[in-house]
């Protein structure tokens, strides 16, 4: 109807084969149906009444309240029209979508379980290296505040470098993440594979986790005893 109607009505209209002269009326007007997989976008479609159509029906469909009722009768009435033609393949409607489905959700389940995982062993690597790379300034935080610098000073200071190597790991994560997003157009169904949503919630747990390793390591150098650092060395 989009195709040769656009921006009118189709009822009323004829439609058909003209080389076979076969043309009908449109007498109503279906939404777009994706009749191979959900990947594949819809194609133009013709819905013909079974009486009126030429080719043999291979399916049909039964929208009934007992489905298994509803298959007993349609059987028995295959039956007493052609005893020899057998009736298979019986799906409850649900039932034949999870079969059409399978497939992508087992790879978007597989994929959300290595994006869990991922996601768990990044937020470790950068709790352990924003913390192991403040831990290592003892010294410098005990120096400072032997010298008069005040301890939310030095802590502010400290905090500032932990996020700077947290940010640019983050940056540089997102880049590849952006630049590797095609890769999964195939695993994500009619969802966008760079979603700013996302990307935000990512940055914003990455900046926290980075910020508590940067902070838990500063505060307990500033709560130690200059002296006893410095005496150390």
């Amino acid at each position: 109807a989009k195709a040769y109607w656009p921006g009118e009505s189709a009822l009323g209209r004829r439609v058909g084969d003209a080389e076979n002269d076969e043309w009908r009326t449109v007498v109503g007007v279906a939404k777009n149906v994706r009749h191979q997989s959900i990947t594949e976008p819809p194609q133009p479609k013709i819905y013909v009444p079974a009486a009126q159509s030429t080719r043999a029906v291979g399916q049909w469909v039964l929208r009934a309240d007992d489905p298994a009722a509803a298959l007993a009768r349609a059987r028995a009435a295959v039956t007493e029209l052609s005893p020899t033609t057998p009736v298979g393949d019986e799906l409850v409607l649900d039932d034949r979508i999870a079969q059409s489905v399978a497939l992508p959700r087992f790879r978007t389940l597989f994929v959300v379980s290595l994006a869990g995982m991922a996601t768990v062993l990044a937020l470790l690597g950068v709790y352990g290296v924003v913390a192991f790379s403040t831990s290592q300034r003892t010294r410098e935080v005990a120096l400072r505040m032997a010298l008069g610098a005040r301890p939310a000073e030095v802590v502010g200071a400290t905090l500032g470098s932990g996020l700077k190597l947290a940010g640019g790991g983050l940056l540089l994560g997102l880049s590849i993440a952006v630049a590797s997003s095609r890769v999964l157009e195939s695993f994500v169904y009619e969802l966008p594979t760079v979603d700013p949503l996302t990307y935000a919630l990512v940055t914003l747990v990455v900046g926290a986790v980075g910020l508590s390793a940067a902070y838990v390591p500063a505060w307990r150098a500033s709560r130690i005893d200059p002296m006893t650092v410095l005496k150390s060395e």
